[in-house]
């Protein structure tokens, strides 16, 4: 059976782009080494942009709640600070096997084909190109392939994608009924030097249902910091775990390089993540959609090369999304790098007290003004000295 495409990988990147491109009449291949849709890792705290990219409206099933804001809380000292809803915009909880099994209905109805329970072994390389899969089971020899099967990509690897420095952070998440009491339309964040460098997250999906999970650079126990979390607070004395999930999350930005003769890389495959709030969906939906029409124009004109193809990538990194995946990476990795000189927790609550939340959410997203930093040294000028001196010094 001859395909366009072979795209591997089922999270919100692979299915994006084998629903864009069988919509327009490409016939692609997708492989998953997973045996279900359903169990592949998806993020579900989304903005607004990620419904019109997936086309889904506000008021479908596969949207189970909307978060009208956020509370960050120091868990090592309970100090916290609120996020309304004007910070944070618009915010949605979708419905991960909802929303997945979706976008793989809407490819399957217009010719893809899923082939599950295949891991994919390598590329097939010919002539510095590469042109197709090869996995236990067969070859499949494709014009284009597209790789988004995470930040430990077997395309990204075996294609021989530039990936020194690139590194991905653990995260396991939990499903959680018969929960009491919860705040039906807050997300929280929680932080600890137990964490380091990373963060747990709840989000509810009603007062008695919710997501909880953790992640960090610096993984120590994680699995257990987080079951023991479930254990201690009150809200979940009577609760239910129904669901465990898991993968690495790519915290240092975008590749050098994820564009290359007969292949291109989206979602955690080329880094397509913002970072400090782990943002992935949105950047991951981004890249298949804009790389979706430059793979069909690449068929169309049966050119395959990087330099017909890098249209794509460009794009991506002049975008508003791509540059915010850029600037987070850029925000956490000095983090990390102050982390071995000073205790970076000394500061959080400091920073609670004496920074508006909106701007320590615009700085997170990525929109860093020195007047920012101007305004606060005129109004707090011994906690931005002290600052500077621990970070230069």
């Amino acid at each position: 059976m001859v395909f366009d495409v072979c795209i591997v990988g089922t999270g919100p990147g692979g299915l994006q782009s084998a629903a864009l491109l069988s919509e327009k009449g490409i016939r692609p291949l997708v492989l998953d080494n997973r045996k279900r849709v359903t169990d592949s890792f998806c993020g579900e705290l989304v903005g607004e942009k990620v419904l019109e990219l997936a086309k889904i409206p506000k008021n479908s099933e596969f949207v189970s709640n909307k978060i009208i804001g956020a509370r960050v809380i120091n868990l090592d000292t309970g100090c916290s600070i609120d996020l309304p809803e004007k910070t944070t915009g618009d915010a949605y909880l979708l419905d991960e096997n909802k929303f997945q099994t979706y976008l793989k209905d809407v490819a399957e109805s217009n010719g893809a084909e899923f082939r599950f329970a295949e891991r994919a072994e390598s590329v097939i390389k010919r002539d510095g190109f590469v042109t197709g899969v090869r996995t236990a089971k067969a070859s499949y020899d494709t014009p284009v392939t597209v790789g988004a099967d995470g930040a430990r990509s077997i395309v990204a690897s075996t294609a021989q994608f530039p990936l020194e420095g690139f590194k991905a952070m653990p995260s396991f998440r939990f499903k959680l009924e018969n929960c009491k009491g919860l705040d039906a339309n807050c997300a929280h964040f929680y932080l600890s030097r137990k964490i380091g460098l990373g963060y747990l997250w709840l989000y509810p999906r009603s007062e008695t249902e919710c997501n909880v999970g953790i992640g960090s650079p610096f993984p120590n126990q994680m699995g257990l910091f987080l079951r023991k979390f479930v254990e201690e607070k009150a809200e979940f004395s009577s609760a239910k775990i129904i669901d465990r999930n898991g993968d690495r999350i790519p915290y240092t930005g975008l590749l050098p390089r994820f564009v290359d003769n007969g292949v291109v890389l989206v979602g955690n495959s080329a880094g397509q993540v913002s970072n400090l709030l782990g943002g992935g969906v949105e950047p991951t939906l981004t890249g298949a959609t804009m790389a979706s029409p430059v793979v069909m124009a690449a068929l169309e004109s049966q050119d395959y090369s990087a330099h017909q193809l890098a249209s794509y990538e460009k794009g991506y990194r002049s975008s508003s999304t791509g540059k915010k995946v850029q600037a987070t990476a850029k925000y956490l990795s000095k983090i990390i790098k102050f982390s071995q000189k000073r205790d970076v927790f000394s500061y959080l609550d400091d920073i609670f007290s004496i920074v508006d939340a909106d701007k320590i959410t615009k700085t997170v997203y990525g929109d860093f003004s020195v007047l920012f930093v101007l305004s606060l040294m005129v109004k707090h000028p011994g906690f931005v000295l002290r600052l500077l001196k621990d970070y230069y010094l």
